[in-house]
C-alpha cells in the first residue's frame, strides 16, 4: 500500500491499519498462501479496495475480494464468466460503489437487454487489467517443466542501467506469441518465456520513469490510467497497484 503514492493518490492512514489487521484473516479464509493489495477503485457512493490472494504458481488466477468499509471487512469478488465480458465492456460512466447495482446493456448480437451487476463490472475490470498490467522484471520469474511459474529465489534486482529499459519488463501472463511445441510439452523453456512490454501494441502506452528519492523505477500504462508496476533496482522488491476509476482508456490513439 505504500507504493500507491505512485500513482498519484493513496490510502487513507485508517484504510491502512484496516487492511493490514483484515489481510491476514482473508489470506486463512482463502486457504491460499500469499496476499496482496491490489488497489483501490473509486466509486460515488464507495470505493472498492481490491485483495487477491494467490497461490506459488504466478500464472493461476488469483481469489479476489473487494472491501467497501475502508477495509475492514472483505467480501469474495467472483470471477466473470467470458460470456459476459463483451457486456461488462459496453458499461461506461464512474463506478456507483453497490456492488449489487446493475446496469442495462444492449447484447450487440440479440440486441436485447442484459442486466450487469456492479460486481460483475469490477470483477470484468481486475481481470483485464492484470492480463495487460501484471508486470514483473526479468528474471524475476521461473518457468517450470511442469508449466508452472514461480518466483524465482534467486532475483537480486536488475541493475541500474538496465532498470531504466521497457524490454526489461515482462507481462505476467500466458505469451500471446506463438508457443513452439517443445516449449508446450515443456521440452524446452526458454529464458523469455513471457511477453515483454516493449512489444506491445501501439508503441508508447508504456511510459518508465526513475525516482532518485526512492529509488524506484515505475512504469504507467496509457490504456489504464491509475496502473503503475515498479521495481527497486538491485533489490527483489517490484510489484504493481491501481488507484483510479476502473476503466480502460478508450481514447488511446488520442494519449499518445
Amino acid at each position: 500500500m505504500e507504493y500507491a503514492s505512485l500513482t498519484g493518490r493513496s490510502f487513507s492512514t485508517a484504510e491502512r491499519a484496516a487492511v493490514a489487521a483484515s489481510l491476514p484473516l482473508v489470506a486463512h479464509a482463502a486457504k491460499l498462501p500469499f496476499v496482496r493489495v491490489w488497489g483501490k477503485v473509486f466509486g460515488h457512493k464507495n470505493d472498492f479496495i481490491v485483495a487477491q490472494c494467490y497461490d506459488t504458481n504466478v500464472l493461476a488466477q488469483p481469489r479476489s475480494y473487494f472491501s467497501m468499509d475502508g477495509g475492514l471487512t472483505f467480501n469474495v469478488l467472483d470471477p466473470v464468466s467470458p460470456s459476459r465480458f463483451t457486456h461488462c465492456s459496453r458499461i461506461r460512466g464512474p463506478y456507483l460503489g453497490d456492488p449489487a447495482y446493475e446496469y442495462r446493456v444492449v447484447d450487440p448480437v440479440t440486441t436485447e437487454a442484459v442486466s450487469i451487476k456492479e460486481s460483475e463490472r469490477l470483477a470484468w475490470f481486475v481481470q483485464q487489467h492484470d492480463e495487460d498490467c501484471c508486470v514483473a522484471p526479468r528474471g524475476a520469474l521461473l518457468r517450470h517443466e511442469d508449466s508452472t511459474v514461480r518466483v524465482n529465489s534467486t532475483f537480486d534486482g536488475l541493475d541500474f542501467s538496465a532498470a531504466t529499459y521497457l524490454n526489461q519488463y515482462l507481462h505476467v501472463r500466458q505469451p500471446r506469441r506463438t508457443v513452439s511445441a517443445l516449449e508446450q510439452e515443456g521440452v524446452f523453456v526458454p529464458a523469455d518465456f513471457f511477453d515483454p512490454l516493449v512489444d506491445d501494441v501501439p508503441t508508447g502506452m508504456w511510459r518508465l520513469k526513475y525516482d532518485g528519492m526512492l529509488q524506484l523505477v515505475s512504469g504507467t500504462s496509457a490504456l489504464y490510467p491509475g496502473s503503475v508496476f515498479f521495481h527497486r533496482p538491485e533489490t527483489p522488491l517490484y510489484g504493481n497497484i491501481y488507484m483510479g476509476e476502473g476503466a480502460i482508456n478508450g481514447d488511446l490513439a488520442f494519449s499518445l
